[in-house]
């Protein structure tokens, strides 16, 4: 594209006109400079392709997920139609993980490349004091967003995790609620009552007993019956013991 001149002589108008000339030449220059950088890093760049398939791979783990290939002696430069792969999608609590790139062509290859990821997400913090022993409320919970990388395996996302779990625990008010912190909480204890519920093909019967060994929800707990019948079941959230035949 030549130069654009402008030349008026002394009038409001032409000058005017010229500074929308110039503007609209820088415009169009610019947008030229940016297609044109756009297409230095081919679409089947080996790095660009790695970097691509983390984030896709790993996009589940946070709302937001970011790679970054570290700087490798790997010289990709005849990696030919590349296919990249994870062979793990766990990275450390630095972020770090590696990418393998099977390189076709003259020089059929695998390599495996550095990269550095970073998560952004959700996480719970407490509003209040939690003591040892009590027993989570959705009041107790906060969600707040941020950086997750270090921490994204023993944190919670959703307050429906965490919520109806017992502290393990005290936990201060501001700090973020751990997986480790919370445990399901126990429903019944050893020698207390409890009700049961046998269900087969077309019956339903319910019944009260004694429970023979403490239990969470998802255990496997014996009962006693008030005939002095022995049962097993699964005891439910609601702290029912499900029996099926």
């Amino acid at each position: 594209m030549s130069a654009t001149v402008c030349i008026y002589k002394g009038r409001a108008s032409s000058a005017i006109a010229c500074v929308v000339a110039l503007s609209f030449y820088l415009a169009m220059t610019m947008t030229a400079a940016l297609a044109a950088s756009a297409t230095d890093i081919p679409a089947n760049d080996p790095r660009t392709i790695a970097r691509e398939h983390i984030e896709t791979e790993l996009a589940h783990v946070g709302t937001s997920v970011s790679a970054t290939l570290l700087p490798s002696r790997h010289d990709l430069s005849d990696c030919a139609n590349p296919v990249a792969f994870l062979q793990s999608k766990k990275f450390n609590a630095n972020g770090r993980l590696f990418v393998g790139l099977q390189c076709q062509g003259a020089l059929e290859r695998t390599v495996f490349l550095p990269a550095q990821i970073n998560v952004q997400g959700a996480y719970l913090v407490a509003t209040t004091s939690i003591k040892q022993g009590t027993l989570v409320t959705p009041a107790m919970l906060e969600v707040r967003k941020g950086e997750l990388t270090s921490m994204i395996e023993s944190t919670f996302s959703e307050p429906s995790d965490a919520i109806g779990k017992m502290a393990a625990r005290n936990i201060e008010r501001g700090g973020i609620i751990k997986r480790a912190y919370l445990q399901q909480a126990l429903l019944v204890r050893r020698g207390q009552p409890v009700f049961y519920e046998i269900i087969g093909s077309g019956f339903r019967i319910s019944g009260r007993g004694e429970a023979l060994q403490e239990g969470h929800a998802g255990d496997l707990v014996n009962v006693r019956t008030e005939g002095s019948k022995l049962l097993a079941g699964r005891l439910s959230p609601e702290g029912v013991v499900k029996v099926s035949f």
